[in-house]
């Protein structure tokens, strides 16, 4: 399994909890033992559990500075309007953004945008785009408040 495939196992889990207020450590068991075909799928290497719930665990800890960075760079988008795709899949990569620093911004940008055209629209591809190409100019300044 690759880090594509463990972030869009995140996803899955977030608008599991976002959604259905499902419990993050059963969300990301469910999502771990399906394929995208809906069949049983093997258990993901450790790299990629430890991965997987750095990105899952981190994102819903933060999750309030996380949606504070939103509020300000989602111009004119109130989280709430925003489709469960898109708004974790923004989640998902601001965390990563501000916390996996080793992750190249152009790697959590692209794996981004793949995630919201797959599973939610085109337009979602270029929306997560925009929003996150504002985080980014602010990015080191970002980062250094997370540090206090």
């Amino acid at each position: 399994m690759s880090r594509r495939a463990a972030r869009e196992k995140v996803l899955q889990a977030l608008v599991a909890v976002d959604l259905g207020g499902t419990d993050a450590e059963e969300a990301l068991e469910q999502v771990w033992r399906l394929r995208g075909d809906g069949e049983a799928e093997g258990d993901p290497s450790p790299e990629d559990e430890e991965f997987a719930r750095r990105l899952l665990f981190g994102t819903l800890e933060e999750g309030r500075r996380v949606d504070g960075v939103l509020r300000t760079y989602s111009t004119g988008w109130d989280l709430d309007r925003m489709a469960s795709v898109d708004r974790n899949v923004l989640r998902l990569a601001v965390y990563e953004l501000l916390h996996v620093p080793a992750t190249p911004v152009s790697v959590v940008m692209n794996e981004a945008v793949e995630l919201a055209k797959r599973y939610s629209t085109e337009e979602s591809g270029r929306f997560v785009n925009g929003v996150l190409a504002r985080i980014v100019v602010h990015l080191e300044e970002l980062r250094t408040r997370v540090g206090e």
